[in-house]
């Protein structure tokens, strides 16, 4: 499923990335960029950096646009779900430039958090839907990308993805 973020749309993303960005950085936090099979950690404020927190903010408000949900849009709100499911489970949205690419989620404590990840596929402003994955089938010992182990991640393949969320179940 395809969905193209209109001006306006697109505006509200870039705010909030902005918003999010400055947030989240006056805080200290670290940025991973994943960089043609290379991970990178930034701090502070660089131009690519803030072209993919677009793009990401864009991810999740094209995920809801999609599937009629509402984005979680306060930008002091850290750490929690992009969006929650009519059935409640609460999604990750996850968003990469790479037409093949991969779903990457950190090997980081509160990835178990959530209960769903999901993954768009970006060229400002449209998006491609790629589908998602229960946390408990993605936060499994074997999803560890053996190439990506200085900043270890669980990775799924875009085939091994769900398109229909009403077919995730706990």
């Amino acid at each position: 499923m395809d969905t193209i973020l209109n001006t306006h749309q697109q505006h509200i993303a870039q705010y909030l990335a902005k918003k999010r960005w400055e947030n989240c950085h006056d805080r200290g936090a670290e940025t991973t960029v994943y960089e043609k099979g290379a991970i990178v950690v930034v701090k502070g404020c660089k131009g690519i950096v803030r072209k993919r927190e677009y793009e990401a903010m864009g991810g999740e408000m094209a995920f809801c646009k999609l599937h009629n949900l509402w984005p979680e849009i306060d930008p002091e709100t850290i750490g929690v779900e992009d969006c929650k499911l009519p059935n409640n489970l609460r999604v990750d949205v996850k968003t990469t430039d790479c037409p093949t690419g991969r779903l990457l989620v950190k090997a980081i404590a509160h990835a178990e958090d959530q209960d769903v990840f999901a993954l768009m596929i970006v060229k400002w402003p449209h998006y491609r839907y790629a589908g998602l994955i229960l946390a408990a089938e993605m936060l499994r010992e074997e999803r560890l990308a053996p190439d990506l182990k200085k900043y270890p991640c669980y990775a799924a393949n875009q085939n091994e993805l769900e398109e229909n969320w009403r077919c995730i179940r706990r």
